[in-house]
């Protein structure tokens, strides 16, 4: 039941070049000598290895072709058998991972770590805003590159470098996928994926805060390569004694998770399990809920108990808790958590609470966001989670016989939404999203959003209380805001429909048919919203407006359930003409 991302997370999610005169020194502190000689493995052994791999997938997993076929997996792994003997070995690791990432399953990976794996990195830490990628670490000793855009690295510019470093780390989702570029600090890695030509050296094209653009070389550090810390957040580098990291907004990086900087924006503060903040002039508390684990000094029981008599010892006006960081853990911990919000009707309410998400949302972390959906009525402010509500997890680990690569292996399959929901996100109520300009000066979009004033009103709780024509407004101009974002959702079909047909019982006929019309607006090609619209006109006496209304869900789908009902509707209208 204790989860585990990778290598770092076991995840029980459970029960319950540009290179120019500008270029930095090689000096003696920055330079290791070449990766130790590894002793070779013939191809017929790494065969051996991805044979064993791809058979335990099948063996273990309890649903690997959930979102890619059988057939396409067992011909790329194939194809990869065939093509072993011309590969250099750092290129088959590459491959393997790619392969397994392929089915989009973030708790199933191959792990890069190990004897024949890839060991030391670059002394740098990366991001992909909005606006696109930069350093948020660094080596004290190139300080002034923190806060830099990245253009190109290597031979490629800083998109498509990323794309190829993310494409071989498994995750369940694009948005989770973002968040993978752990692979762009590693030097082995980045030689294989075609990236840079030579491990010893990492050339960057960065634009400066100033706007001024430069060419340097990071060389290759002897802090270890492994993955331990890449889920631990941007602002920390590889555990080193020989290397002081600083972050882009001026403070040192941590290297515990229970450092607390004051100097750091609220988000980025500390990394310890669980903790909490009160902001007195906002009257808003704040939690940041990184792990679903026990800490040392306090265990979870305590601290529920302390947060809620907090509650209720002060005038909290806003509950904001922040999962943005969260990637697992263990599930049983969390029911009475959130029994905590649904016995405080004082703060379980829309508008005065809010769950900041993000796309290192993982794995219990998203069984937490099932409950808060279904228990509380909170609204989700940021990006996408890192999976979505229906996932595998449980992870149990094998290791390759040959190379000794470790692969993580989900045991089971979680059902949180709907047993047709194939949707590969959780959706987000409201978008907030960094831009560097925003990270860098501390701002942090998603609890000023929280904090808005007029605090945020959903689109179907306007219809309730405001009407047809301001939900209506509402919706045409969030569509103009966010309307970009391939992920966002302004409302659920079956929550618009519940509305709709709450209003029709209200007599609120107007209001009920503009509900359906935003439906068949957002889901056009669901039957179902239509066959609504037309009840709905049939109710004012629109009869041409409901026969092309129910004519549409028949189109949409001849043989829905309610395809008899809607034929007698249309008999009898076409009997009765236009109106």
């Amino acid at each position: 039941m204790v989860a585990r991302r990778r290598p770092l997370v076991i995840l029980s999610c459970g029960a319950l070049a540009l290179l120019g005169p500008q270029a930095a020194d090689r000096s003696a502190a920055q330079v290791v000598p070449a990766e130790s000689a590894k002793p070779p493995l013939s191809a017929a052994q790494w065969r051996e290895d991805l044979d064993f791999l791809t058979r335990k997938i099948e063996q273990i997993h309890p649903n690997p072709f959930y979102r890619r076929s059988r057939q396409g997996f067992l011909a790329d792994a194939e194809k990869l058998r065939k093509s072993i003997p011309e590969l250099p070995p750092d290129r088959i690791i590459i491959e393997m991972m790619r392969l397994v990432a392929s089915l989009r399953d973030g708790h199933t990976s191959l792990s890069p770590d190990g004897a024949h794996g890839f060991g030391s990195c670059f002394a740098v830490r990366f991001y992909q805003f909005t606006d696109g990628l930069f350093i948020t670490a660094i080596d004290r000793r190139h300080a002034e590159l923190a806060g830099a855009e990245v253009r190109k690295i290597g031979k490629l510019d800083a998109a498509r470098a990323l794309e190829l470093a993310s494409s071989a780390r498994s995750s369940d989702n694009d948005v989770g996928r973002t968040g993978e570029v752990f692979l762009l600090s590693s030097p082995p890695a980045m030689v294989a994926l075609g990236i840079i030509e030579s491990p010893d050296a990492l050339p960057l094209n960065v634009r400066l805060p100033d706007g001024q653009e430069r060419s340097i070389n990071l060389y290759r550090t002897d802090a270890p390569g492994d993955s331990d810390w890449e889920t631990r957040g941007e602002m920390f580098g590889p555990a080193s004694e020989t290397i002081d990291y600083v972050t882009a907004f001026g403070g040192r990086s941590p290297h515990d998770y229970d450092d607390g900087d004051s100097r750091h924006p609220l988000h980025l503060r500390c990394r310890k399990a669980y903790w909490f903040e009160y902001l007195t002039e906002s009257k808003t508390l704040y939690m940041q809920f990184n792990s679903v684990l026990q800490r040392r000094d306090e265990r979870f029981e305590a601290f529920n108990d302390r947060l809620w008599k907090f509650v209720d010892d002060n005038d909290v006006q806003r509950f904001i808790l922040d999962v943005r960081y969260n990637s697992g853990g263990n599930g049983k911990m969390l029911l009475p958590f959130v029994h905590g919000f649904i016995r405080h009707d004082s703060i379980n309410q829309q508008g005065r609470l809010f769950t900041l998400v993000g796309r290192k949302t993982f794995s219990a972390a998203v069984i937490l966001l099932h409950h808060m959906a279904q228990h509380t009525n909170t609204l989700f402010v940021g990006e996408p989670a890192g999976a979505p509500y229906n996932f595998s997890a449980d992870s149990t680990g094998v290791t390759l016989p040959h190379s000794g690569l470790r692969a993580y292996i989900s045991t089971l399959f979680w059902q949180f939404g709907r047993s047709d929901d194939l949707r590969q996100i959780v959706p987000v109520d409201i978008p907030a999203q960094f831009r560097s300009s925003d990270y860098f000066s501390g701002r942090d979009p998603a609890v000023e959003a929280a904090c808005a004033d007029p605090p945020w009103v959903s689109i179907t709780e306007a219809l309730g209380t405001n009407g047809g024509d301001q939900a209506g407004q509402l919706y045409s101009a969030r569509q103009a805001r966010f309307g970009h974002l391939d992920w966002w959702v302004p409302f659920e079909e079956g929550e618009m429909n519940e509305v709709g047909y709450s209003l029709l019982a209200q007599h609120r006929v107007a209001d009920a048919i503009a509900a359906f019309e935003l439906n068949t607006q957002e889901y056009a090609e669901s039957w179902n919203t239509w066959d609504s619209l037309g009840e709905a006109y049939l109710r004012a006496q629109r009869l041409r407006n409901a026969r092309d209304a129910y004519t549409r869900a028949l189109q949409l789908d001849p043989d829905n359930r309610n395809n008899q009902n809607q034929i007698r509707i249309l008999s009898r209208l076409n009997r009765v003409g236009n109106r």
